[in-house]
């Protein structure tokens, strides 16, 4: 037998992507002003496999003119990368060269693994150009053997050079004198006090940056006055010498500077925050955000267990309960929320109300907005600022903007997107990464939105964190009033109860975009509400964006707009690259999409809103790039919403599975991944029968999906008649427990809904260590970490267990009032939890009685059963609990759970 092996290579780019020369700044092309003789040093970090550096001339036609002494090269291990190192030695041999370039570059057997170099160029300065020319004149003689008399002629050089700075340093200052004393006489003469020297108010080199500096100078009247920034007015002395004075109204010119820029950023928010589209495909209206925002869900983490690690979220009324003390104390939120859920519609909002002086908004000076992911390349927030938030012509450098912004009072952040910023990983400085961890601009609020599972690495230990939510039914009935049925009541209740009555589309219409679409298109189609599958109500969705432009376009051009809408393979290879390769990001560079599709098709599914467009600036940090390529505009591309994206990837994955055997695609399918991608699945099964039986059978192979598997059967089956019987099989016992995935979970609480909204039996439902609270004015179980199920009016038998945990009256009275509503309901079981002594104030105990609804609590070996008619617990209905007995169950229920992350917790809480 003939035995294969097979050579593993593992490989780790380097971070950053290229070698580092030490004294460079690689946000732009690297120029190091220098002598002609020094040592420079180059390091790769983080790389794998192991590579050699080397130091080398970019131009072989000036090798004559450098010598390089390289160095042993240093390699150290950090885990399983290497971290290189090499220096060099080098001398120029020539006077008259006054720049060369010179390269940092990877060489050995692993250089086409990585090719990478870094260029730049040492520029040789006035001064070690005239000491080489001096040098050199000099070392003529010292070729005759008259180096000893160079050295006395530069030193005589030198001292006589001294002197004479001394000689006019002293002239001048006597002539000073003279003018003060005949100054003071005149004072005393006049009756009014004699003028003060003025002091210099700009630092050497300061004037030509157009950067002032605060200093202290004399006040006439007593003390000292503080100037910063302002212009400073020079005057020509009678001696000849240009010498500054200080303008006394530098800080009337502070304020007006900061005005204007003011102005500036509320111009450029207000094209922001008036350019609104709620239906993308509606482009022809624009509309402010304060027309069309709606409050949806919002919460606030009070506190996180650190023994449970349970997180505490409280609701809050409004966005505005955030930013109530604004102005006093500055601190850092992390706005929390999925996309779609509208975290960039409410940076939008606060842009609107600071802009208008709404509210607390009034305190704050200035507020910056930013969008995360138009700042790729960014390490300065100044430089950024000036890019991307004031006109092209404004007259304001990036050390004055940083000045602004230092010298103002007060001042709010938003950074707009982590999630999106291209840069999060870089472990290169960046302005807006220590901005949030807190190393920078201290005085300023912080909002930073994201994901929920993209939080910042670092972030200050008093950080606030805020959580977008969704829609909830009030939210839902708002913009219903406000933006589709203009305050319609009876059609809005209609459009409630067709949502309410379809749990497949009630869940995906916690996504706020997503509810908007579905309220719109309903308004317009009422069949839309009989979609039994987020694949058809998707398509439908689609169509309207299709239909909506060939409305207006005549009918010479209508076929080519159906060919494109119905032919878009192009687009879902791109939208399935990028989900699957490209981190999940669904961004393009325009050039970089127009190598998938076709101009004509690009540009219609921009026209159509599909697409969209974003202007933004490109820095290239690779050095070695000119200066006219270190900065560039560029067009970048992403769809609507990511599961447009999801949609479009589903047609390819579909295309792919009618292509390839079994075998073959579970490759595939490893590739995406159903916690972040679960609607590629169910719209790939929902638009094929044939790719849903393989992706069915891959998802069931696994405990953790085997739910979602129904899911995308659901998509895939015409009738639910024929799936009945699996859903009878699975409705047996169902099991929604605190170590199960998001994806799990979530699939078999949407499972329920829909089973039982179909009237099918659910005999035994077992909630396991992760019950909140019960919603009452949603009717709905709030459960950790933030889901939520609905009543359930088809569940015969309730299994509650929370091991460790001393339940509330109020906590007791919400499961009571949960399954009082279950109107199928005839057994609760509570399990490994401490029930309090609860009477009969609890209303809904008359419900459960007319139901002779069984309550038995099982704490630890014992077995205790509620009295409904008196509100007492008692090892038989009839018999309740002494007070003794409690208090010893109380002991020895703490002593059996005493290792539980609840009574830890307890403990902890009773000592403090």
């Amino acid at each position: 037998m003939i035995k294969s092996h097979t050579k593993l290579l593992f490989m780790a780019k380097p971070i950053p992507n290229y070698p580092v020369v030490k004294g460079c700044n690689n946000d732009q092309y690297c120029v190091l002003e220098t002598s002609k003789r020094g040592n420079l040093t180059c390091t790769i970090g983080k790389i794998r496999p192991l590579v050699q550096l080397e130091w080398g001339i970019f131009d072989t036609n000036s090798a004559n003119q450098i010598s390089l002494l390289p160095r042993e090269q240093v390699i150290r291990t950090n885990g399983e990368t290497f971290d290189i190192s090499v220096s060099t030695l080098y001398e120029i041999h020539t006077n008259l060269l006054n720049r060369l370039t010179l390269e940092c570059r990877v060489v050995g057997s692993n250089l086409e693994v990585f090719h990478l170099s870094t260029k730049f160029d040492l520029l040789f300065s006035n001064d070690a150009i005239y000491s080489s020319s001096t040098e050199k004149y000099t070392s003529g003689t010292a070729e005759t053997s008259e180096g000893p008399k160079s050295m006395w002629w530069i030193i005589i050089i030198v001292l006589t050079a001294v002197f004479v700075a001394t000689l006019i340093y002293s002239v001048w200052r006597l002539q000073q004198k003279k003018r003060r004393d005949k100054k003071r006489t005149k004072g005393s003469l006049t009756g009014n006090p004699p003028e003060e020297e003025t002091l210099p108010m700009v630092v050497e080199g300061a004037r030509e940056r157009n950067e002032l500096r605060p200093v202290n100078v004399p006040n006439p009247t007593g003390g000292t006055l503080s100037l910063a920034g302002g212009p400073t007015v020079y005057s020509t002395s009678q001696d000849g010498f240009e010498s500054p004075s200080v303008s006394i109204d530098s800080h009337q010119h502070n304020q007006e500077r900061m005005q204007e820029f003011v102005t500036y950023l509320k111009k450029k928010y207000e094209d922001f925050y008036r350019s609104v589209q709620p239906i993308p495909y509606v482009r022809d209206k624009m509309y402010s955000v304060d027309e069309v925002f709606v409050e949806g869900g919002i919460q606030v983490l009070r506190h996180k267990d650190k023994f449970t690690g349970n997180e505490d979220w409280e609701n809050l009324t409004s966005h505005e309960d955030i930013f109530q003390s604004l102005g006093d104390e500055p601190s850092m939120h992390i706005l929390e929320g999925e996309p779609g859920y509208g975290k960039s519609m409410l940076a939008l909002l606060i842009a609107s109300a600071w802009c208008s002086s709404k509210r607390s908004f009034s305190k704050i000076n200035v507020l910056i907005v930013l969008r995360l992911r138009q700042l790729e390349g960014f390490t300065s927030i100044y430089r950024a600022i000036k890019m991307f938030l004031l006109p092209k012509d404004a007259d304001f450098s990036e050390e004055e903007i940083e000045g602004i912004l230092k010298r103002s009072e007060s001042g709010m952040i938003i950074l707009d997107g982590l999630d999106e910023y291209p840069d999060k990983d870089m472990e290169a400085p960046s302005d807006f990464l220590d901005i949030v961890k807190g190393d920078m601009l201290q005085k300023y609020e912080v909002l930073l939105t994201t994901r929920t599972n993209c939080l910042p690495k670092k972030y200050p230990r008093r950080t606030k964190r805020e959580k977008l939510t969704g829609f909830d039914k009030c939210a839902r009935r708002c913009y219903l009033l406000k933006a589709v049925v203009n305050n319609d009541n009876d059609r809005a209740n209609e459009i409630e109860d067709k949502l309410r009555g379809n749990p497949v589309l009630r869940d995906i219409c916690q996504v706020p975009l997503c509810f908007v679409l579905f309220a719109h298109t309903i308004y317009e189609n009422n069949e839309l509400a009989t979609c039994d599958s987020v694949t058809k109500f998707f398509h439908y969705v689609i169509s309207c964006f299709h239909s909506h432009m060939k409305n207006k376009m005549e009918d010479d051009n209508v076929k080519k707009l159906e060919l494109f809408e119905n032919e878009h393979r192009e687009l879902d290879e791109a939208a399935f690259d990028s989900l699957t390769k490209n981190q999940g990001q669904n961004v393009w560079d325009r050039e970089e999409l127009l190598q998938y599709v076709s101009t004509a098709f690009y540009e219609q599914y921009v026209s159509i809103g599909i697409l969209l467009e974003e202007e933004v600036l490109q820095i290239k940090t690779n050095p070695g790039v000119s200066a006219s390529d270190h900065i560039k505009y560029k067009t970048s591309v992403s769809f609507y919403h990511k599961l447009f994206c999801e949609w479009y990837a589903s047609h390819y994955l579909v295309k792919y599975v009618e292509e390839h055997e079994q075998e073959n695609l579970n490759k595939v399918f490893k590739i995406i991944d159903p916690f972040n991608l679960q609607y590629v699945y169910r719209f790939a099964c929902g638009l094929s029968s044939h790719a849903a039986r393989h992706i069915i059978k891959y998802l069931e192979a696994n405990d953790e999906t085997k739910y979602f598997a129904m899911l995308c059967t659901l998509e895939d089956i015409k009738s639910f008649d024929a799936i009945k019987q699996r859903t009878l099989q699975m409705c047996n016992k169902v099991e929604v427990t605190e170590s199960q995935s998001r994806l799990l979970r979530r699939s078999v609480i949407q499972l329920l809904e829909i089973v039982s909204s179909h009237k099918i039996m659910v005999k035994i439902l077992s909630i396991r260590n992760c019950f909140r609270y019960f919603n009452e004015e949603e009717n709905r179980v709030i459960l950790q970490p933030d889901f939520s199920l609905s009543v359930l009016t088809s569940l015969k038998e309730l299994h509650l267990s929370e091991r460790g945990r001393e339940m509330t009256i109020h906590e007791t009275e919400d499961i009571l009032k949960y399954i009082s509503l279950c109107e199928a309901l005839d057994n609760l079981r509570l399990y490994h939890c401490l029930m309090p002594r609860l009477g009969t104030t609890i209303p809904c105990l008359s419900v459960l009685q007319s139901r002779e609804v069984k309550v038995v609590w099982y704490p630890t070996t014992s077995v205790y059963r509620l009295n409904i008619t008196t509100g007492t617990w008692g090892f038989k209905e009839s018999v309740p609990l002494t007070n003794n007995e409690y208090n010893k169950l109380i002991r020895e229920f703490r002593l059996t759970y005493q290792e539980t992350a609840w009574q830890k917790a307890r403990v902890n809480s009773e000592t403090n």
